[in-house]
């Protein structure tokens, strides 16, 4: 096993590889790092790292929290990410080009922010799959 070329620059995986992905050729990998919330670019053919892009923890293009942080790569390359509050699809910029939020109907909004689900995107095309839970609190015996 070969070692990969970091540069100058130092890979960050106290936390393991978390979620990971190949592109198309399976030529790249890609990875988040959890402090700082940045996206690895490695070329697995010449094994070095071709880029780190930070992503927003908070704001207009947060993907929430560093350490629940899943993602898929789309066939184009965009990416599908579903943070503690955010889903949605990104470039590899870190830039939101689509909020994919979902909030139920027929429900008090305040709760459907307690509604977490594993949500994916087929591999052939950007079609939303979940199923939706909700967390309650343990009764008191």
């Amino acid at each position: 096993m070969s070692p990969v070329d970091s540069g100058d620059d130092i890979f960050i995986l106290s936390s393991g590889l978390g979620a990971k992905a190949l592109n198309q050729d399976e030529s790249k990998l890609l990875f988040f790092e959890n402090e700082p919330l940045n996206l690895v670019e490695v070329d697995l053919n010449d094994l070095k790292l071709v880029r780190k892009t930070p992503f927003q923890k908070e704001g207009p293009n947060e993907v929430g929290g560093p350490y629940r942080v899943r993602f898929q790569l789309g066939p184009e390359g965009d990416l599908f990410i579903s943070g503690n509050n955010t889903q949605g699809i990104f470039n590899t910029n870190g830039e939101m080009a689509e909020s994919l939020q979902v909030v139920p109907e027929g429900i008090d909004p305040k709760l459907a922010n307690n509604l977490h689900g594993p949500m994916s995107i087929s591999k052939t095309n950007w079609v939303l799959q979940s199923l939706i839970l909700r967390f309650r609190p343990l009764k008191k015996r």
